[in-house]
């Protein structure tokens, strides 16, 4: 279908003219964690990471406050001893914010750090936060106030927390006409009564700590659940010891990422030190999709008989798709974006923890146009349909894009979401994507 069927209006000649421009309000440790739980590797975001974690949504962050606990909650208390845990996370969590003071745009919002290896049954023991999710939400609600009054150069708010004590201040920026998007890899896209929101893929995630180490994301995926299928035996280096869970963190070929519990391996878990291991299985994490990691013992068990192939079918929603697992057809709970129809996956099975999504097994086919380089772009609505899903082009390239968008949206003709690709050519014979977050501005005139 040609571009003059649809009506096309002129596009903007840059992608800078099509982004609203914010601030963010970043809860960092939150985000670290998410980060974690996507690529394995725990980092802090920088301030250039996520701007080019974001641009691809429709945003340009001309500002970061980062909240963060850098202060002991205890002070001058010298009939406790502080934890080498405890100390360890202050001084990263200083380091970070020494590191953000560079740059001039960035500020960041003081916590306090609480030292709990004294009560090791909360959290086993872990460092907790105090005052951070408050100095957000008091931040949101000041810079609200100046970008009603036309004091910030911003015109809207971007809060990275999965935090819920949060809303209230989303609701006050709401009430005096300042838009807050709330970005998260998961979870927000059903708080739509409480806030906007923006689902964060792998890809942005990578890109808002600055990742450059290949594979991250969807491609480390690929190659942990490959490896599971491999019967043979591997070289890992140890990484480090988790103290929570009492296992051993591995390194592994290609960027792979194992496990073993700590007791099964003889001598001591030296940072560095390699080992030849057998892949028996998969640590699927804590979270619903956090990163697997392939798991390895001493001696070979054969294949585990939890794991299976799947093909998908089709996308349902932001974070389901639709897979054939032999004459069946199950819902599977995936990260936004990447995966495509026909490609096959890796899923475990368990009675009670149901099916879970291991990785893809195949690389992403081609696709058309800006979906080639970006996981994530704007569309905008050219023929609503008053429904779930419109027709509309995409913004940097104009190709034709039938889209499926949030049903409480009220969608009229001109409104921009940002997408992922879900079929490169559907029965219609163009594409079809689904908006990864709340309806964007409309586009000045």
């Amino acid at each position: 279908m040609s571009r003059h069927h649809l009506h096309i209006p002129l596009l903007y000649p840059t992608d800078s003219a099509r982004r609203m421009p914010v601030a963010a309000v970043v809860d960092a440790w939150n985000l670290r964690r998410q980060v974690m739980a996507s690529s394995g590797k725990p980092r802090h975001a920088t301030v250039d990471g996520l701007i080019g974690a974001l641009r691809p949504y429709g945003f340009e962050i001309k500002e970061v406050y980062f909240s963060l606990a850098t202060e002991p909650a205890q002070r001058g208390n010298g009939r406790k001893k502080q934890s080498t845990r405890f100390v360890d996370a202050l001084n990263k969590n200083q380091a970070a914010k020494a590191r953000w003071e560079r740059d001039p745009r960035a500020r960041v919002l003081d916590g306090r750090l609480a030292d709990r290896s004294d009560e090791g049954k909360i959290d086993d023991g872990q460092p907790a936060e105090k005052m951070v999710d408050v100095l957000c939400a008091v931040e949101i609600c000041r810079l609200a106030v100046a970008i009603r009054d036309g004091l910030h150069q911003a015109r809207g708010i971007i809060s990275v927390s999965r935090d819920m004590d949060i809303i209230p201040a989303y609701r006050f920026a709401e009430e005096i006409g300042v838009p807050v998007w709330v970005a998260a890899r998961d979870g927000v896209q059903w708080r739509y009564d409480d806030h906007r929101w923006l689902l964060l893929d792998e890809e942005a995630l990578a890109a808002s700590v600055d990742l450059r180490v290949k594979p991250h994301g969807h491609q480390l995926r690929m190659i942990i659940a490959q490896t599971c299928f491999t019967d043979t035996l591997q070289t890992m280096d140890i990484d480090y010891v988790d103290e929570t869970t009492h296992r051993i963190m591995l390194n592994g070929p290609e960027g792979s990422l194992g496990s073993m519990p700590a007791d099964r391996l003889s001598g001591r878990a030296l940072r560095g030190r390699q080992v030849d291991l057998w892949p028996v299985g998969v640590d699927l994490g804590r979270g619903r999709n956090d990163l697997p990691r392939v798991v390895y013992d001493v001696s070979r068990r054969g294949l585990p008989i939890s794991l299976d192939t799947a093909v998908v079918s089709r996308w349902l929603d932001e974070t389901s798709i639709e897979v054939r697992l032999g004459p069946k057809r199950r819902r599977l709970r995936v990260p936004p974006g990447f995966l495509l129809p026909g490609m096959s996956v890796m899923v475990h099975l368990d009675a009670s923890s149901g099916l879970r999504y291991v990785g893809s097994l195949d690389p992403r086919p081609s696709v058309p146009g800006v979906w080639q380089r970006k996981s994530v772009t704007t569309v905008q609505v050219t023929e609503p349909s008053g429904f779930c899903s419109s027709r509309g082009f995409v913004e940097a390239d104009g190709q034709p894009i039938e889209l499926e968008h949030p049903g409480q949206e009220n969608v009229e003709r001109g409104a921009r979401f940002p997408a992922f690709l879900t079929n490169p050519r559907s029965d219609r014979g163009y594409g079809s994507a689904m908006s990864i977050g709340s309806q964007l501005p409309q586009l000045p005139t």
